[in-house]
C-alpha cells in the first residue's frame, strides 16, 4: 500500500497544502532553508503515530486542530485481506484523516466493505421506522426522535436512542404490542451486528497502513555510548535489532562474559556496514566500562580507536542512515529530513542511487536544499515549497509558484547534467546560448524526426549566456571541430555575435541569428497559440506580447520551462503545431544544418 496524495491543515507553519501528490517511488520536496519542508515530514510523522503535540498546533490559526488526511492507493489483493468482494485486479483508494479529535476512513476501499452492511442497516432501519409508527398511533406513547439520517458515526448514537425508547415501550405498552417489540428487537440487533463488522474494517485497515519511517539528520546521530537508562532511545534500539542479541543483555552480565557479549555485537554490525561504505573499510565496536558502554570505530588497521563524534559528520551521517534504514522492513515510508548534509556532491550522488535503489521496496520521500539530490531526467519527482507570507506553500508541478532562490537546486543540477553530457562531434557542432535553447531545439528535432532539416550527427551544445559562448568558440577553434554558433536577435546576442566575428574572423555563415525579427529569441519561435497552448499551460495576454517577454510575466524560470517541454516530446507525447511553428523551427535548422531537403523552404524569420 502506497501513499496517493496527502492534505496537510493547521500544522505549524503550515496552512492548508492542498492536495500533495506522491511517487510511487522517490519524491524529493526541495526548497530553500526555513520554508517549512520538515514539516511536511513531521506531520506525517505525527499522523503515523496518530498523536499531535502542542507544538504540532497552528503558528497563524489559533483555536485550529492540526490535520493530516492520507489517501492510500492500495491493490485487489490487499483489500481482499479485509473484504473478499474486492477485484483483485483493481486498485482502490483508502482516505485517513487523523487529528488530536478524531480518525476518519472513507474512499473507494471502504465503500466496498461498508456496501452490503448500510443496505442491511438501511433496511433494518426502514423496518424499525414503520414498527415505531403503528405502535406511536397511540398517543400516550409520542416519541420525540427522527430515524430518517444518513448511515455514519449517528447510527450508534441512534440505535442507543431506540433502545432506551425501546425499553420505555416495553414497560409502558400494552401486551398487543409485544410482537412488534420483539421484532423492533431483532432489527436493532442486526444494525448492532453491522456496526460491530465496521469497526472490525477499521481495525483491520489500520493493520493494512505501512510503516513510517522518520530518519532526522540533525538528531538520530549514534552517541558516543549509552548506559541502561537510553534503551528507548530509537538509534540505539534500531542497532540492536540489526544483531541477534537484548540491549539489557548486556547490562545483565558482567566481567569476561559481559566482554564476549560486546564482541559478538560488534562482529554483526561491521561486516553489514561495509557492503554500503564504501569509503573505506572499519569496524564498529561495542566495549562496556562500568555503567556505560561504548561505541568506538577503527580503521582497518584497528589500531586507532575514534568515538563516533570523533569522525567526520558525513561519515556519522551515514552509519546512523544505514541503521535506520537496515533496521526498518519492507514496504515501509521513509521519511529523510536533509539526507547526507553532510557530504560531499560525489557521496551525495552516491546516497541518491541508495535511495532509488530503497525505493524500489519503500516508497521515499526527502526534503533537501542540494542540487546533486535532483536528478534531471526525473524533474517530476520534485514538489517545491516556499513561504507565502510566513506560511508554508507547496506546488505538485516544479515550474510553478517558486522564487528564484527555491528553483535555484533544480537550475544547478540541470546545469551539472548538461555538462556531465555533454559531447563534441566531428561532423559539425551547433553552440546556443543556454540551456533552454538546447531543450528547445532538442525537443523540435525529435518532434519532427525525419523532416528534420539537420543532420542527425550534427551535436547541440549549451553555454552558459551569449558572453561565455565565446570561450565554446575558442575551444571548439583549438580542437579544429566544425562548428556554428546560434545568437537570439536581442542586444546582447547582436553585441556577442559582433564580438566573435572580430575576434575569430567567422563568416557569416558560421553566425546565425535565431530570426531575422528584432529582439527575437527562441521561444518567439513558436506562433501565440503555440506557445500560449502547449508551452506554459493556457497562458492569454494580449496578441503583440511576444512570446519570451511572457515567460517574465509567468514569474516561472526559461529553463524548467524548456526541460518540462523536452521531457514531454521524449515521452512521445504528440503534440500538433501549427504550420507556422513547424516551418519557423525548419528554417532555423535549415540556417543551422547541412541535410538537404527534397524542396527547397523559403521562410522570412
Amino acid at each position: 500500500m502506497q501513499i496517493k496524495w496527502v492534505e496537510i491543515k493547521n500544522f505549524r507553519s503550515i496552512n492548508n497544502s492542498k492536495r500533495l501528490s506522491l511517487s510511487s517511488d522517490l519524491t524529493v520536496i526541495a526548497g530553500k532553508n526555513e520554508s517549512g519542508k520538515s514539516n511536511i515530514l513531521q506531520a506525517l510523522k505525527c499522523f503515523s503515530e496518530n498523536k499531535f503535540s502542542t507544538d504540532d498546533y497552528p503558528i497563524h490559526n489559533e483555536g485550529s486542530e492540526p490535520e493530516v488526511t492520507v489517501c492510500f492507493e492500495m491493490d485487489g489483493k490487499e483489500l481482499s485481506q479485509v473484504d473478499k468482494k474486492a477485484n483483485l485486479n483493481s486498485n482502490y483508494e483508502l482516505i485517513v484523516t487523523r487529528s488530536n479529535e478524531e480518525c476518519l476512513l472513507n474512499g473507494e476501499a471502504m465503500d466496498i466493505c461498508l456496501s452490503a452492511g448500510n443496505q442491511n442497516i438501511e433496511a433494518a432501519l426502514k423496518k424499525i421506522d414503520g414498527q415505531l409508527a403503528d405502535i406511536l398511533l397511540d398517543d400516550e406513547l409520542q416519541l420525540d426522535f427522527n430515524i430518517d439520517i444518513e448511515i455514519d458515526e449517528d447510527v450508534t448514537n441512534l440505535i442507543s436512542s431506540i433502545n432506551s425508547y425501546l425499553k420505555t415501550l416495553n414497560e409502558n405498552t400494552k401486551m398487543e404490542y409485544e410482537v412488534n417489540l420483539n421484532s423492533i428487537f431483532n432489527q436493532v440487533k442486526v444494525v448492532e451486528e453491522e456496526i460491530e463488522n465496521r469497526e472490525q474494517y477499521y481495525e483491520d485497515f489500520e493493520n493494512l497502513i505501512p510503516n513510517f519511517v522518520l530518519f532526522d539528520s540533525f538528531t538520530d546521530i549514534l552517541p558516543n555510548s549509552f548506559t541502561n537508562e537510553d534503551e528507548d532511545q530509537q538509534i540505539i534500539k534500531r542497532f540492536f535489532s540489526l544483531t541477534d542479541y537484548e540491549l539489557l543483555n548486556l547490562f545483565a552480565v558482567n566481567g569476561q562474559r559481559r566482554k564476549q557479549l560486546a564482541n559478538r555485537v560488534s562482529a554483526s554490525i561491521s561486516g553489514d556496514f561495509n557492503d554500503y561504505y564504501h569509503q573505506d573499510i572499519v569496524k564498529i565496536k561495542v566495549e562496556p566500562d562500568g555503567e556505560e558502554i561504548y561505541f568506538f570505530i577503527y580503521d582497518k588497521d584497528e589500531e586507532n580507536p575514534f568515538r563516533p563524534e570523533q569522525r567526520s559528520k558525513g561519515f556519522q551521517w551515514f552509519l546512523s542512515f544505514f541503521i535506520t534504514l537496515s533496521a526498518e522492513k519492507k514496504n515501509s515510508i521513509l521519511l529523510i529530513d536533509e539526507p547526507g548534509l553532510y557530504l560531499h556532491p560525489k557521496a551525495q550522488r552516491d546516497i541518491l542511487t541508495l535511495l532509488e535503489k530503497l525505493s524500489c521496496d519503500n516508497q521515499v520521500l526527502i526534503t533537501t536544499h542540494s542540487p546533486y539530490f535532483i536528478d534531471p531526467d526525473n524533474l517530476e519527482r520534485i514538489r517545491l515549497v516556499n513561504k507565502v507570507n510566513g506560511a508554508t506553500n507547496i506546488e505538485n508541478k516544479f515550474y510553478k509558484g517558486a522564487d528564484k532562490d527555491t528553483l535555484t537546486p533544480i537550475i544547478t543540477s540541470i546545469g551539472l547534467d548538461i555538462t556531465k553530457d555533454m559531447t563534441f562531434s566531428n561532423k559539425g557542432n551547433v553552440v546556443v546560448e543556454g540551456i533552454s535553447d538546447y531543450y528547445y531545439l532538442g525537443a523540435m528535432r525529435t518532434l519532427l524526426g525525419s523532416e528534420c532539416p539537420i543532420a542527425d550527427d550534427i551535436n547541440i551544445i549549451p553555454s552558459v549566456g551569449a558572453s561565455q559562448s565565446l570561450n565554446m568558440i575558442a575551444l571548439l577553434l583549438g580542437w579544429g571541430l566544425e562548428f556554428k554558433v546560434l545568437f537570439d536577435n536581442d542586444n546582447e546576442g547582436k553585441r556577442v555575435a559582433k564580438k566573435a566575428k572580430q575576434n575569430f574572423d567567422l563568416s557569416d555563415e558560421t553566425i546565425v541569428m535565431v530570426s531575422n525579427n528584432n529582439d527575437f529569441q527562441i521561444e518567439d519561435l513558436f506562433s501565440n497559440d503555440d506557445f500560449n497552448n502547449f508551452i506554459i499551460d493556457g497562458y492569454r495576454e494580449k496578441k503583440d506580447v511576444k512570446n519570451s517577454s511572457k515567460i517574465k510575466s509567468t514569474g516561472t524560470d526559461k529553463v524548467l520551462i524548456s526541460k518540462r517541454f523536452k521531457e514531454r516530446i521524449n515521452s512521445g507525447e504528440k503534440i500538433m503545431f501549427s504550420e507556422e511553428t513547424v516551418q519557423n523551427f525548419k528554417a532555423l535548422f535549415l540556417k543551422l544544418g547541412n541535410k538537404k531537403l527534397g524542396t527547397e523552404l523559403v521562410v522570412n524569420l
